[in-house]
């Protein structure tokens, strides 16, 4: 169970991190593998989090990015309670 927990955070990260680099315009590409060695050239999309991963020995790959679709019933209830839900006046909750 450890070993697909790794591997689901290990894809989740790659996706975040294709999906950032994709709306900044980075210089990286589908197939470059981030390593301590240039982290750095990363940094400003990543969060602080990755960099100490990436930096402690969990490198990175670039990744395609994809659609990954909510499952059904999560979507489902997302909608039928929507109208429930309100942010404050700073829009944080």
């Amino acid at each position: 169970m450890a070993r697909n927990l790794g591997q689901c955070a290990a894809a989740s990260i790659a996706l975040a991190l294709a999906a950032v680099t994709c709306s900044a315009h980075a210089d990286v590409k589908p197939g470059d593998r981030i390593t301590p060695e240039n982290v750095a050239a990363v940094k400003d999309l990543i969060s602080p989090g990755l960099e100490w991963c990436i930096r402690h020995g969990w490198p990175l790959t670039v990744t395609e990015t994809k659609r990954v679709e909510w499952p059904k019933a999560y979507r489902e209830a997302t909608e039928k309670y929507a109208d429930q839900v309100k942010l404050s006046a700073d829009g944080l909750r």
